[in-house]
């Protein structure tokens, strides 16, 4: 009041209450307050005005609000008012919930009461505060603010959640939903879809709807006012509805309406949408995905198709394969799936396909065809897979397909890519020819050949399961060859396939894949290999340049025409590539044209591809190849037409193209032409060459071969060369040859030729020539040359134009001659015709009539004037120069002619005159002609040539002969008849031998014309007498008769046509007999002549036709002497005709038979004597002679004896053992004569030399011998003789010749031939025969020895694959002979068997049992033919072997023993290994001899292989099942305890013989029993008790060596588990410990932990082994396991050893007894934990912030970590002090060190902390340094900075202390133990630290100095320990020292020291280097790091004291430098 000032402006009178409203007006409530007490009136106003003037804090409500007495002010304010801080808010309503309490829910409560519900509505709304207080909180982090509070309570929590949504604070979302599920849960999908779509998904995932509401909702506890009550009221009062959402708690929602959820399809939508929104607004797919996801985690099953959707398109979003890929997720729902498909497989590669296909296409692709199916649509259409194949194929990108189909038909195909097999196959094929690139063919064939090797296992596997025999099924498999109509009806489907591919038509294209049978698969393999085919011809059409898509090939046959172009434009490149190409390229060429052919092209023909082949060759230059092929190949030929049209026209080529006639071309076009140098036509194309080039240059006129060409008749250019220049004519010969070499080579072209050089000669006066010309054209009849000939033969003489020739040119004139001049050419060659012929006889004799000459080689006639000279030209003129001319003539015609004209003188001489030629032929050449006639001089050599001569068939006849013609002729021509006497002598002449039947013709038809027949009788007579060969008389007989014949039919032939016919006729009948009715017709006179004389000669016929035929049978005989009679002689040649058929093969018995009736000899002489040499030869086979003597069987067989005689005397001896045939024909014949002789009753041979011992009649017993000799002769080999005898088998040899022959062909036949032969003997067994069970075993045992023979050589390299060979190889060869050893005897056939178990065995895996899988195949093949084999044991084979339970011999056990081993192996219940030493082991201890196959020892060879027992167990069992005796008790176990015991004694005996071969067996067996099983529990346990107590008596059997009984021990222990370290490595590593087992008598699991420091087994196994080792340096010591049973014990006995140790050798052998001893007392281990602060955790449990972002943890450094592992104080601590003490005593600090690094590792600390300060004090005075890495060894802080401060003092005093420069061991030992942060950061250690920085800056120097030293002296300095030690320093240590100094914030320090380290410049000191360097040095050493790995022990010398420590350092080494680069301050700050 003090402080108011007063103004008085006015005065005026209020009362009391306006006083008191003014001063609550004025704000003066202190006074307002005192105003009230002072007036008594209401306080509520000014504390109203108070608490509204207030801040509201909790002073406040307890000073105004509590005071106010307005319930509804209060209560008013209390919703109303918030305080400044959450405690007065919280205060408040706190306040507003205790003034409502009092308006609980009672049973008399009136609804009426307005004011009791406004109240609990108000507190209501209190609740709804508070709660929404504490979520306002938990949003704001716990941080409060009044006006965002009041803000944040009046708007909806609905819009509230959408702004937090909007804002992204998913942790205050998250609270809100957790707080306000019921009020969020109406309008949740709007919140959601607030949330920015940048938001990760997985940071709001829990909040997301689900299908339905949460079922479980986590809210605070309801307030009474939150009841079902209440809930009623508000739902039914009508003012309260439109607030109830600021009304209504979450817990009176609850039971207002509960959670109002979206529907399903509400939220599938939703979530569709966001997903869309979220893709289309942010991008981020990955959101898209995770949320669509996180709805179908949610129960929305409806989201996964569009899920799948998204994953879809994320994995091609996020694909690496891609690159940059970018699509919208509202783009790839419009897609359509196929479209879909395609983006998933986009940028695949052939490495990742199958990845991408398995993991997301193929998935794809089943749920949208699923998906399809549901819809009912597109059912029909092909899979997205094939149509993708297609298409990528259709882009050449065969390399995805290949990875495709690789895995479509591979092994292991991979499931969904095909539907069906021969979809995968027509897709290949469509994918191979749809692709157009040229370069690919090697996937292509890859592609192929894999579906090839597919296709032929299914239709395998397809005729297997059709029920086909092995026969079928490989029938099956080879049906697939292609024919040419296969091909074209293949190509012709695979085109109309790629017709019906295109991009519009997938949909509705299908096609029904029903491959059932075999032969759809023989189509499917029909077009796989007509692929195949087209690939490869595609293939090489690229390799030779010409590349065509495979496509082409299909189409290929229906353009032929364009085919054979490619072919040729082919060849055509590879001949013109350069380099030339080789010989052997052009073979391979040849080698690749019929592969088109064969593969592509079957529509061409060979011969045109060998032709074009040829050409190519050709046009190449390859003239030498082209000779191979133009003789053909073996499969194709050229005919001889094509080989010239080739050569032919490849040198037309080369010719033409010739510009000179010297150029190149001209000698390719010889070269080619020489290829067929004996064709015809190609000779004529080297003769025009020739002509061309040289012939012609030569006669003046050149012709380029272009001009050559255009000339059309070669005629022209001989007519050029005729008249080029004068006297060219005369180069005849030149001509001729260039018209022959122009092709004008025919007749009648020379003829032209010459026919144009004659006449250029006549026009030159050239006659001599012209006629030469002339004459050869004559002879060439070249009509057209006739007038010339005429001119010449009428012109004047010449040389050598004689009479003949003159003739001749007329003659041919007269020939083709025009009509005009016929006459005139007739008579001038009438004229020369006599001439002629008198002139050729003139010529043969040297003589000629007076009127001519004989002058050189012409006859020229003298000129005769008149008939005087004539007649003086006669010799006998002279004498009689009175006779006249006339009577000359008649004289001399008188001799020759008969009946001349009896006219006057005159009449002859007008005749003379008419034919002047009468008179000189009368008076001068008939006389010449008459003595040429009768004179012999000129016949001395007879001719034999014949020719067409009409007089004969002589080319040239005697002179008489022709002298007569020529009379006879000239007779003729001049109209007179020859007498007969002149005919006589011409036929005299005629017949004159040697003659042959035409000359006997040319004889008998001259005769014919004698005028008196019966000369000819005469003549035919006298030529009889005179003849003396049979040939030639019986020649004259035929003339005979037949001449007599035709004069009896004389008159029938009157013309001399009949006749000449006639006489032919007879002559052509060798005479036959007249018939009666033709000698009806003669005249009885000559009749009886002529038969008379005809009978004659038919008599002298008949001898000489029989003497002649008997020369035809036997040409050596005396005909004369055998027709005499002569029986002896008949005899002789009869026996050696017969002889002669052994020799050859000669169908003579009928004949000998014949001759030998005929002539007195005996008919069975001669049968007999042919039957023997028959049988005897080899020219005669059995059936030949059976068919030879068939017509005289009868004889035969009536002369049995002489049969028998002569088979045993001759036959039987000659004919040879392998001649099998002939030796059972000859038993058939001894057969059936001794049968002949029992039935007619005829005694029978005896042959005393013989003894029958067979119970068989003898034609029984050669019927045997027949038949088994039959049936054997097939085997090549076989000597029957030595099987059997005549009379006996060969009992000598029968066995031997048995063996010797016996093989896989003969087996069979030799044991049914011993079978039918021993049968024939009552005593075999005496005899020694052998069986035929015999046979069979030494075939089988023959197989066998040859099997193991091979097995053997192969064994030491058989692999998997080869064994399963071998297998299959083994099984063949016993199912081969199965049948044979099933009739052994029982012992045969088990021996069998077993060694063919032991064959299956390969030797080399006794050795090297394979562990590998492809192993398990094979094992599986080789028990399942074991098994096979035991099933053929036969029951039988146990009575062999004596033991007490028959049932373990039953081979049915044993194999179901085996079934269940296989089925355990294919289960892997029983590893490979196990499987193999299993099988191993049974073949060593099973199937040796003696030894019966039972289960026992299969069983035995299973516990010896390591196999677990329950799978023993099951084995054992599994065949127990099957035994018949009712007594055995299958689930009996003590056989398998009596089987493990047996089997254990075995190893422990062989234990003590074998020490080392025996352990494996014996650790074998203890792991079989380490696994427990449940079936099996009793047994298994009563087993490993008594395995156990054999071992324990064992290791307790004194009289062992030491050695096994610590063995044995070490194995128990092994068993319990306990104390491996200590054990062997090799038994550990081969023994586990058994499981759940208790050892007898302790009744604890052995493998569990004991409390006890020993156990009884540990405890003497350490005993025994301490006791071994101590008694090396102390003999007489002695530790028992009673010296261990205590700790105190054991220590007391230590040191009682210690005091006898005095060096360090027993000081070692201390050691290593306490290392032993450590595993009884490892139970006592003290753990020394490192002192660190607790780390902070924090308690906020809230559940509501699962969506806020975690902070990464900082790194810190890895040496931190080191305090998580607990170091244990060893409990012999004592006695490790008591070691070292020794060892300072010794001065061996070093081994103090090692010791400490060894026990480190371990992770064991040998001292205690007393310990380890009272070894400080023994260490201090002797060296610091030293002392220092020990106390660095040890974990103890104290000792440790005790020792640092020593040191740092005495480096402070500049005392030198003793330290090496390179001290490794330090530095490593500072930086392990982590002392180093201490030093480094402490001042009091800085003399260390510098100490330890310059021993840094020591190493570092050395480092490269070696370095360096080794890089100069690479090649002569070998690495050594100091380049070992300074590599650890730059490699572990330096990097470790760096790390540890930035970890420290030592920037500079580490920067200087890598400086000095890299060498950096000075000048470089300027820059700020320090940060790079630093950096740059830590990330190279991290990368070092990484790639040297952190166990890399190339680095530590196992040498170095500190090994462990280094190790330590080297694995922390990586870690180390990360946490440094962290460290490094960041570059961009």
């Amino acid at each position: 009041m003090d402080k108011i000032l007063w103004s008085l402006v006015s005065f005026s009178k209020i009362t009391v209450p306006q006083m008191y409203y003014v001063l609550i007006r004025e704000n003066q409530y202190k006074e307002a307050l005192d105003f009230a007490y002072q007036h008594n009136l209401d306080k509520d106003e000014v504390l109203k005005a108070c608490w509204l003037c207030s801040d509201g804090d909790c002073h406040d409500i307890e000073s105004y609000l509590a005071n106010i007495n307005d319930q509804v002010f209060v209560l008013s304010e209390c919703l109303n008012k918030v305080g400044p801080t959450e405690m007065a808010l919280k205060a408040l309503l706190s306040f507003g919930l205790r003034i409502t309490e009092r308006f609980k829910f009672s049973e008399f409560d009136n609804r009426s009461d307005v004011s009791a519900w406004d109240s609990r509505i108000i507190r209501l709304r209190l609740l709804r505060y508070n709660d929404l207080l504490e979520t306002f909180l938990g949003i704001n982090m716990g941080r409060f603010s009044a006006g965002e509070y009041k803000k944040f309570r009046l708007t909806p929590l609905v819009e509230t959640a959408v702004a937090l949504a909007e804002s992204g604070k998913i942790g205050a979302l998250n609270l809100l939903f957790k707080r306000h599920p019921y009020t969020i849960s109406s309008d949740i999908l709007r919140i959601f879809s607030a949330i920015p779509e940048t938001v990760s998904v997985q940071s709001y995932s829990q909040l997301l709807p689900g299908k339905s509401p949460p079922s479980v909702v986590i809210l605070r506890d309801g307030d009474w006012v939150e009841c079902e009550q209440m809930a009623s009221y508000l739902n039914t009062c009508p003012g309260q509805s439109d607030k109830s959402t600021e009304i209504k708690t979450e817990l009176l929602l609850k039971h207002c309406a509960g959670f109002s959820w979206p529907l399903i399809a509400e939220l599938c939508k939703w979530y569709m949408n966001r997903a869309r929104d979220i893709d289309c607004l942010s991008g981020q797919l990955e959101n898209c995905l995770a949320m669509i996801e996180l709805g179908f985690q949610k129960g929305i099953v409806e989201l996964e198709p569009f899920f799948d959707d998204i994953k879809c398109l994320y994995q091609v979003v996020y694909s690496d394969e891609l690159g940059e890929f970018v699509m919208d997720l509202a783009t790839w729902e419009c897609l359509p799936n196929y479209e879909k498909f395609k983006i998933i497989l986009k940028g695949v590669k052939e490495e990742t396909v199958i990845q991408r296909l398995e993991e997301k296409a193929i998935p794809f692709m089943k749920k949208r065809l699923h998906l399809i199916s549901l819809s009912n649509e597109d059912k029909q259409g092909e899979s997205y897979l094939t149509r993708w194949l297609k298409e990528i194929a259709a882009q050449n990108e065969l390399s995805i397909c290949l990875s495709v189909f690789e895995n479509g038909c591979g092994e292991s195909p991979i499931y969904g890519l095909f539907k069906y097999f021969a979809e995968m196959i027509e897709t290949a094929i469509h994918c191979i020819y749809v692709c157009s690139a040229t370069n690919q063919w090697n996937t292509m064939s890859s592609i192929l050949s894999k579906l090839h090797h597919k296709t032929k296992r299914e239709k395998s596997l397809l005729a297997i399961e059709d029920d086909c025999n092995f026969r079928d099924a490989k029938q099956a498999l080879g049906t697939s060859v292609v024919s040419y109509d296969d091909m074209q009806h293949v190509c012709t489907n695979i085109l109309s396939g790629l017709k019906n591919f295109s991009g519009d038509s997938y949909s509705n294209y299908s096609r029904t894949y029903q491959f059932d049978n075999i032969k759809s698969f023989d189509m499917l393999e029909k077009k796989l290999t007509v692929a195949e085919g087209h690939v490869e011809v595609g293939r090489l059409f690229a390799y030779y340049q010409v590349s065509k898509p495979v496509h082409f090939f299909l189409s290929a046959h229906l353009d032929e025409k364009n085919v054979k172009q490619i072919i040729r434009l082919l060849l055509s490149k590879f001949g013109r590539r350069q380099p030339v190409r080789s010989d052997n390229e052009w073979a391979n060429m040849w080698r690749d044209l019929k592969h088109f052919q064969e593969k592509a092209f079957t529509f061409l023909d060979s011969e045109f591809m060998l032709a074009e082949f040829i050409r190519g060759l050709l046009k190449a230059g390859k003239f030498s190849l082209a000779r191979n092929y133009l003789g053909g190949t073996s499969s194709v030929s050229l005919s001889t037409e094509k080989a010239e049209n080739l050569v032919i026209q490849a040198a037309r080529e080369y010719f033409f193209s010739a510009s000179t006639l010297s150029c190149n071309e001209i000698w390719k076009a010889r070269e080619c032409l020489n290829l067929l140098p004996n064709s015809i036509n190609v000779q004529a194309e080297t003769d025009m060459i020739d002509a061309l080039t040289v012939r012609l240059p030569y006669l003046g006129v050149t012709i380029l071969p272009v001009q050559f060409r255009q000339v059309k008749d070669p005629m022209e250019i001989i007519r050029m060369v005729i008249t080029s220049q004068t006297g060219a004519y005369l180069h005849f010969e030149e001509i001729i040859d260039v018209a022959n070499l122009l092709g004008l080579k025919s007749e009648e072209e020379i003829a032209a030729v010459e026919e144009a050089i004659a006449r250029e000669a006549v026009v030159n006066g050239d006659l001599q020539l012209a006629f030469d010309l002339s004459l050869n054209l004559t002879k060439k009849g070249h009509g057209a040359v006739w007038d010339l000939c005429a001119a010449i033969a009428r012109g004047p003489p010449l040389e050598n134009l004689d009479t003949s020739t003159r003739g001749k040119l007329l003659g041919f004139s007269l020939s083709h001659c025009d009509d005009e001049s016929v006459g005139e050419l007739l008579n001038a060659w009438k004229e020369l015709e006599v001439h002629d012929k008198f002139e050729q006889l003139m010529i043969s004799t040297g003589t000629n009539p007076l009127s001519f000459s004989i002058a050189g080689s012409s006859i020229v006639s003298l000129p005769i004037q008149s008939v005087q000279d004539i007649l003086d030209l006669r010799e006998d003129f002279s004498h009689d120069r009175d006779k006249d001319h006339v009577g000359i003539v008649k004289q001399m015609l008188s001799k020759v002619c008969t009946d001349l004209p009896n006219e006057d003188a005159y009449s002859w001489e007008s005749t003379l005159a008419e034919n002047r030629k009468l008179l000189p032929f009368s008076a001068l050449e008939l006389p010449w002609l008459l003595k040429l006639s009768n004179d012999e001089e000129h016949d001395s050599k007879k001719p034999t040539l014949k020719t067409g001569h009409p007089m004969g068939g002589r080319d040239q006849f005697s002179t008489k002969v022709k002298a007569t013609n020529c009379i006879i002729y000239w007779l003729a021509v001049n109209g007179f008849d020859p007498n007969d006497n002149l005919v006589m002598s011409l036929a005299k002449s005629v017949m004159e031998p040697p003659v042959d039947e035409e000359d006997y013709v040319l004889g008998c038809s001259i005769l014919l014309n004698l005028m008196d027949p019966f000369n000819g009788v005469k003549i035919i007579e006298e030529e009889l007498k005179k003849r003396e060969c049979f040939q030639e008389i019986t020649s004259i007989m035929n003339v005979g008769m037949t001449y007599s014949s035709l004069n009896s039919l004389k008159k029938e032939c009157s013309t001399p046509e009949q006749r000449r016919n006639l006489l032919l006729e007879k002559f052509h009948e060798k005479f036959t007999s007249i018939d009666s009715d033709e000698l009806d017709q003669i005249d009885e006179v000559n009749a009886t002549f002529w038969r008379e004389w005809k009978a004659k000669l038919e008599e002298e016929k008949r001898l000489a036709d029989q003497a002649r035929l008997l020369k035809q049978v036997l040409p050596n005989i005396n005909t004369s002497q055998f027709l005499s009679g002569d029986v002896n002689y008949i005899r002789k040649v009869v026996f050696s005709f017969v002889d002669s058929v052994k020799l050859e093969k000669k169908h003579i018995l009928k004949e000998a038979v014949k001759i030998a009736e005929t002539y007195g000899l005996r008919r069975t002489e001669v049968l007999l004597r042919f039957l023997g040499c028959t049988l005897v030869s080899e020219c005669w086979d059995n059936n030949d002679i059976l068919s030879e003597i068939s017509e005289f069987r009868d004889d035969i067989v009536q002369s049995a004896k002489g049969v028998i005689d002569m088979i045993y005397s001759d036959v039987y001896p000659e004919i040879d053992g392998y001649n099998k045939q002939r030796l059972s024909y000859l038993y058939s014949i001894l057969s059936a004569c001794h049968s002949y002789l029992k039935r007619t009753s005829e005694i029978e041979l005896t042959y005393p030399e013989h003894v029958h011992t067979h119970k068989f009649e003898p034609f029984q017993y050669y019927k045997v011998l027949e038949e088994e000799c039959m049936k054997v002769s097939f085997i090549d080999g076989l000597n029957y003789k030595n099987i059997a005898g005549l009379d006996n088998l060969n009992f000598e040899h029968f066995n031997e010749e048995v063996c010797k022959n016996t093989n896989a062909a003969t087996v069979s036949a030799l044991a049914d031939m011993v079978q039918a032969l021993v049968c024939m003997y009552v005593d075999v067994l005496a005899k020694g025969l052998i069986s035929r069970q015999g046979v069979y075993k030494h075939y089988v045992l023959g197989l066998l020895a040859s099997l193991e023979g091979c097995n053997e050589a192969r064994s030491n390299s058989i692999d998997c694959e080869k064994l399963q060979a071998v297998l299959s190889e083994i099984e063949l060869k016993y199912d081969s002979c199965k049948e044979y050893i099933q009739v052994l005897p029982a012992t045969d056939m088990s021996y069998i068997i077993r060694r063919y178990c032991t064959l299956c065995f390969p030797c080399n895996l006794a050795r090297n049992h394979p562990q590998e899988p492809s192993w398990k195949k094979p094992l599986d093949s080789l028990v399942m033919l074991w098994i096979k084999l035991v099933d053929d044991i036969p029951v039988e084979s146990i009575d062999t072997f004596p033991y007490e339970r028959a049932g373990y011999l039953d081979s049915n056990r044993l194999s179901h023993c085996m079934r269940t081993f296989k089925q355990l192996l294919i289960n892997d219940k029983i590893t490979v290994h196990q499987g193999w030493d299993a099988i191993s082991t049974y073949v060593k201890i099973g199937l040796s001899d003696g030894v019966p196959m039972e289960i026992s020892y299969f069983c035995r060879s299973m516990i010896l292989s390591g196999c677990a027992f329950d799978s023993i167990a099951q084995v054992y069992h599994g065949g127990q099942e099957y035994l018949e005796n009712d007594s055995v008790d299958p689930s009996n176990s003590l056989d398998l305890l009596e089987l493990y015991s047996a089997t254990l004694d075995d190893c422990l005996s062989d234990l003590i013989k074998c020490f080392s071969e025996s352990q494996i067996l014996l650790h074998k067996l203890v792991l079989s029993l380490s696994r427990s099983t449940g079936e099996h529990a009793g047994t298994l346990e009563m087993i490993r008790s008594g395995v156990w107590g054999k071992l324990i008596c064992f290791s307790e059997n004194m009289q062992l060596e030491g050695k096994l009984r610590v063995y044995a021990l070490q194995l128990m222990q092994c068993i319990t588990g306990r104390n491996l370290k200590t054990l062997p490595n090799e038994l550990v590593s081969q023994v586990e410990p058994w499981e759940l087992w208790y050892e007898p008598g302790t009744g604890a699991s052995i493998a569990d932990e004991s409390d006890n420091p020993s156990t009884s087994i540990t405890g003497t196994l350490v005993a025994l082994r301490s006791t071994q080792m101590v008694n090396t340096v102390l003999p007489d010591a002695n530790i028992t396991p009673e010296n261990l049973g205590t700790l105190d014990s054991a220590v007391s006995c230590f040191l009682h050893l210690s005091e006898s140790a005095s060096s360090v050798e027993s000081i070692a052998i201390l050691e290593a007894v306490l290392e032993e001893w450590e595993q009884l007392f490892s139970w006592k281990e003290e753990c020394v934990l490192p002192h660190e602060s607790p780390k902070e955790t924090s308690d906020w449990s809230d559940e509501w912030d699962d969506g806020w972002e975690a902070l990464p943890e900082e790194l810190g450094s890895p040496m931190k970590k080191q305090g998580n592992t607990f170091l244990s104080v060893d409990p012999l601590h004592s006695c490790w002090m008591e070691i070292i003490r020794k060892l300072v005593g010794l001065g061996e600090p070093q081994n103090i060190i090692e010791l400490l690094d060894r026990a480190s590792s371990r992770h064991s600390v040998l001292l205690d902390n007393d310990e380890a300060d009272r070894l400080l004090e023994l260490l201090s005075p002797m060296d610091l340094l030293t002392a220092l890495k020990i106390m660095l060894l040890l974990p103890y802080e104290t000792p440790r900075l005790q020792c640092l401060q020593m040191v740092e003092a005495k480096m402070r005093e500049e005392v030198s202390i003793s330290s090496n420069a390179d001290d490794h061991e330090l530095l490593t030992l500072v930086l392990s133990s982590g002392v180093l942060q201490k030093i480094m950061t402490e001042v009091e250690y800085s003399k260390f630290f510098s100490h330890v920085c310059h021993l840094v800056g020591y190493l570092a120097r050395s480092l490269q100095n070696d370095l360096l030293l080794q890089w100069n002296n690479e090649a002569k300095t070998p690495k050594t320990s100091n380049i070992n030690e300074s590599l650890l320093f730059g490699r572990i240590l330096f990097p470790c020292f760096i790390s540890e100094l930035v970890l420290r914030g030592q920037y500079l320090l580490a920067g200087f020291i890598i400086s000095r380290w890299m060498h950096t410049h000075p000048s470089l000191g300027l820059m700020d280097v320090v940060e790079a360097s630093v950096r740059q040095y830590l990330n190279c050493q991290v990368v070092q790091a990484q790639q040297l790995g952190a166990t890399d022990a190339s680095l530590i010398d196992k040498e170095l004291s500190v090994s462990h420590s280094l190790s330590t350092l080297q694995s922390k080494l990586a870690s180390l430098l990360q946490a440094a680069l962290v460290a490094l301050p960041n570059q961009d700050l």
